[in-house]
């Protein structure tokens, strides 16, 4: 998996939701009333992820959305006696599938037809980081879905991640709301792509490298390793998080409210270093890993 820092590459920052529901599987709004909320909320992307069947639905005139044909696929893998849902995102000619019976056939299926495959919820589903140490091709997971957090507290995937990244698994964190319009989860969680034409193409280039942040409302301005140092800049917030295995990384606290910069030294020893950033509300935003010389 190729990877870029996308607060160091070129492009313009695109705002974009890669998980959402239609009248077309179990979601509560018709197709075109959900590009209109999108549209109207500011959105540049977007993924209808319909449950088995791919959704195909063109803007209004007014708007300039960039619609990525997606799916969600999902079934019962018996190699590790658990469910499965996967995101295909941006899709070429998928346009149903049945249950699966297998995550890694779900993965080559969405991989074919030239899209990226995504792990939708896996703390939600119970998914154990050993059950995907055999798996290939898995470009991300969810590291943070607001349907599931609203449900039963379980959207947040951060330790899930941190596992299979120190097993040395190279997956991108997305963050999505997953809206199936029955609460108030849309607009929640988004993802922020770095890229240089405003076109599909252009996006799905940004997502498969890893050139975005994900985001609740806080902005990542800048991170980077620079040696053994790790720096990051940020709209103002209480918490500043470098997350690396184990127990290395430190969090970096406001004394008087509110930061909006950190650095701390490394150790000699991370694998990798990613980031979170927590304002005084509790949202979070978070950056792809950055590898270390290590």
């Amino acid at each position: 998996m190729t990877s870029r820092n996308p607060f160091e590459s070129p492009g313009d920052w695109l705002k974009g939701n890669l998980h959402t529901h239609t009248t077309e599987s179990d979601g509560l709004l018709d197709p075109d009333d959900v590009v209109r909320w999108y549209t109207d909320h500011g959105y540049d992307f977007l993924a209808i992820t319909d449950h088995r069947t791919r959704t195909i639905v063109d803007p209004p005139e007014d708007s300039s959305l960039i619609m990525l044909p997606s799916m969600e696929l999902d079934g019962w893998d018996e190699s590790f006696d658990g469910e499965y849902h996967l995101t295909g995102i941006g899709l070429a000619s998928l346009d149903r599938t049945e249950t699966g019976t297998s995550l890694q056939a779900a993965i080559d299926q969405v991989k074919a037809d030239g899209g990226l495959a995504i792990l939708a919820h896996p703390y939600w589903l119970g998914v154990a980081p050993h059950r995907l140490f055999p798996i290939s091709g898995l470009d991300g997971l969810e590291v943070f879905n607001v349907t599931c957090e609203q449900i039963n507290g379980k959207g947040d995937s951060g330790q899930l991640w941190d596992d299979v990244l120190d097993a040395g698994m190279s997956l991108h964190g997305l963050a999505v709301d997953d809206a199936h319009w029955n609460r108030p989860e849309a607009g929640e969680a988004w993802v922020m792509a770095r890229s240089e034409t405003r076109t599909a193409e252009g996006i799905l280039d940004a997502l498969a490298a890893g050139c975005f942040y994900s985001t609740q409302g806080p902005e990542i301005h800048s991170f980077a390793l620079d040696g053994n140092v790790a720096r990051a800049s940020c709209s103002p917030v209480a918490d500043i998080r470098f997350v690396s295995q184990r127990t290395f990384g430190r969090c970096v606290t406001s004394e008087n409210g509110e930061i909006e910069e950190a650095e701390i030294v490394l150790h000699g020893r991370e694998r990798y270093v990613r980031l979170v950033c927590i304002d005084r509300d509790g949202r979070m935003a978070w950056s792809n890993p950055l590898p270390t010389a290590n």
